[in-house]
């Protein structure tokens, strides 16, 4: 009877010990699978940036476009205002240097439009990596809490054990001190 409330706490010890190891597991793995969410949601946004960027980008050219028409009627008015001829070989090169300028500020955007495209995609790769990774990781959080606990319950087990199974440590046992020691190490 005296060994009874020394074992039960130690038994209520040791369920209590795994149970807080595997509740431990569970609760990292919800926080990496909560920054995995995270991280997909970085990544959907970043893909809804690109046609953001594309966006901008078409609205910029229109802007290039819109503005080397405007220099060109200017152009053309001044010249007719002033009596030129406005089909005179000066005028078609000022207008020529013109378009060749706006498609030189549209190859521009473009090409800002198309890095800003592709850095919005490594980015979404990068999170979406990242998200894999974390998801992994609550997966074995949760594993290591579920063998730890088990490990937890294993010595208790064996404490338990110790108390209750009498080892002889007499030369005709077969638990004798140097089979133990070979069992140990």
């Amino acid at each position: 009877m005296g060994e009874t409330i020394p074992m039960a706490l130690l038994a209520g010890g040791t369920i209590m010990s795994a149970y807080g190891k595997k509740e431990e597991g569970e609760q990292r793995q919800q926080q990496a699978n909560f920054a995995a969410a995270t991280s997909k949601y970085n990544a959907k946004i970043a893909r809804e940036n690109k046609a953001i960027i594309d966006a901008e980008t078409r609205f910029q050219l229109d802007v290039v476009q819109e503005e080397a028409n405007r220099i060109i009627s200017e152009n053309r008015a001044a010249a007719g205002a002033s009596g030129l001829i406005t089909e005179s070989k000066s005028n078609l090169w000022i207008e020529d240097e013109v378009r060749r300028r706006a498609e030189v500020d549209a190859a521009i955007v473009r090409w800002n439009g198309d890095v800003g495209k592709w850095n919005q995609e490594v980015m979404a790769r990068g999170y979406e990596s990242q998200a894999s990774m974390q998801q992994h990781a609550g997966r074995q959080y949760q594993s290591a809490g579920y063998l730890s606990a088990g490990m937890t319950m294993l010595e208790g087990g064996m404490q338990v054990a110790k108390r209750y199974i009498p080892v002889s440590m007499g030369d005709d046992s077969p638990y004798t001190k140097s089979t133990l020691l070979k069992v140990k190490g």
